[in-house]
């Protein structure tokens, strides 16, 4: 039956919770479980002995329970304290790209060199072609340390998760949960020892963190000291995430009462929405880590370091990354060459078009003037509307009773014409007699005037003449 049985230990600092649960494909059924007060520390002993100490004392209540511990799989919560939490927006789906990413977040922010890292991620949400991922880092000697320590008494540690995400997983699944779904709550999760902290935009987490740790503290001094770090955490979200319009604070708290003069306290914050809520309801801890550990084996939380180091799989996939590689710097250098060899023939072709172009020019200069030539000579040429023409049809259509004072003629342009009448009857007569003409394109009559000294009515017209036969071809 071991091999259908998965032990379960979260490791806090002032207890460890443990319970036995048998699996059965997604569902699990609690065996046993317990709390394990922990010993205080020795003078003069080490973390190590002292984890040891620990270990015994839960190994002892397990044999005076009769469970049948030895070869039965382990999974560990981890106090949120003791492991680098970061929540990422990142822009990809891709699996092996979040993994990359969020290693890459954590080293940034790991006192530990990469090697001496264990790195994790969850996807919290996938909103279309982004996702939000919790990704988070231990130390790995801390890990192989706990690691050891259980081996040791005979069990096979195989997942390493953070009681802070099953806390939050079992207030999450539960159907009666009032947390808005459209704004942002801070969740404040009451413990003997500390609370936490857990911020959602709209239902998913964008912080998790222990905000405080009692440490002996008063009731009132713990509850300032969680209001003045719920305000940071406020602030720290507003940074991150932007701020938002709905706001609110929901205190969750173990037994019937909550901490006295908390929530007054938390009006501080500016937020109005301030809630509390008992949390006796839920299921324990261990319980959230055993359905994450077989609800959503692959899709959790592990930060447990892989059980085997250059093997000929790692060889071959860094073989293969390195013939990648390879291949990518080869690709790159063809097409920096292509490139650099396009822009050369292009700078070529350009060279021999300017070369061309110059020995060009004289001919295209000569041509040009030729054709200009031929153009005047054409327009000068051209007896269609000459100047004698244009006055033998002004002359036969003028009027009896007008006499013409000036003509001043411009081939190919206007005729201006300037004369009298006995009245302006005749001088209209005369311009719709030129109206008549083909010779002209458009008639202007810019002025009629009565002369003082003679009574008669004097005017001006402009004529227009089309351009002269040639000049279309004038470049």
């Amino acid at each position: 039956m071991k091999r259908n049985q998965i032990a379960i230990v979260a490791l806090e600092k002032q207890q460890w919770e443990w319970a036995v649960y048998q699996v059965g494909g997604n569902a699990v059924e609690k065996v046993a479980g317990g709390i394990l007060a922990l010993p205080d520390s020795d003078a003069g002993e080490t973390a190590q002995e002292h984890l040891i100490r620990r270990r015994d004392a839960l190994l002892a209540e397990w044999r005076e329970q009769r469970i049948a511990y030895r070869g039965m799989r382990l999974v560990m919560g981890i106090a949120s304290t003791d492991a680098l939490i970061r929540i990422l927006d990142l822009p990809t789906r891709d699996t092996e790209e979040l993994r990359e990413m969020s290693a890459l977040q954590i080293e940034k922010m790991s006192p530990f060199a990469s090697d001496q890292t264990a790195v994790g991620h969850e996807v919290l949400a996938s909103p279309q072609e982004n996702s939000r991922i919790l990704a988070a880092g231990l130390n790995l000697e801390q890990v192989e340390r706990y690691g050891a320590v259980f081996r040791e008494a005979g069990l096979k540690p195989e997942r390493v998760d953070l009681n802070l995400c099953a806390r939050w997983n079992l207030i999450s699944d539960q159907a009666a949960d009032d947390t808005d779904k459209t704004g942002r709550t801070i969740h404040l999760l009451l413990r003997e020892d500390a609370c936490d902290a857990i911020a959602t935009d709209a239902g998913i987490p964008i912080l998790f963190r222990e905000i405080v740790r009692r440490d002996g503290l008063p009731a009132h001094d713990y509850a300032a000291e969680i209001v003045a770090q719920t305000t940071y955490a406020l602030a720290i979200c507003d940074l991150e995430h932007g701020s938002s319009e709905q706001n609110a604070i929901v205190v969750m708290h173990p037994g019937e009462k909550h901490l006295a003069g908390l929530l007054e306290m938390l009006q501080e914050t500016g937020v109005s929405q301030i809630s509390a809520r008992s949390i006796d309801h839920l299921p324990d801890l261990c319980e959230g880590l055993a359905r994450r550990a077989t609800r959503g084996r692959r899709k959790t939380l592990n930060l447990a370091p892989p059980a085997w180091r250059l093997t000929e799989m790692d060889r071959a996939r860094r073989q293969r990354l390195l013939l990648t590689l390879g291949a990518a710097v080869a690709v790159w250098l063809f097409v920096i060459g292509a490139l650099h060899a396009s822009l050369y023939l292009e700078r070529q072709r350009l060279n021999d078009r300017e070369r061309e172009h110059a020995a060009l020019e004289p001919a295209y200069q000569a041509t040009t003037n030729t054709r200009q030539r031929v153009h005047n000579l054409l327009q000068y040429t051209d007896q269609t509307r000459s100047a004698l023409e244009t006055l033998r049809d002004i002359s036969g259509r003028q009027p009896e009773g007008i006499n013409l004072n000036s003509f001043d003629y411009r081939k190919g342009s206007l005729i201006r014409i300037s004369g009298e009448a006995e009245n302006a009857a005749l001088i209209y007569d005369f311009r719709n007699q030129l109206d008549d003409s083909p010779l002209y394109t458009e008639l202007d009559l810019s002025s009629i005037a009565r002369a003082a000294r003679s009574g008669l009515e004097t005017f001006r017209m402009n004529i227009s003449l089309p351009p002269a036969t040639g000049s279309g071809d004038q470049p």
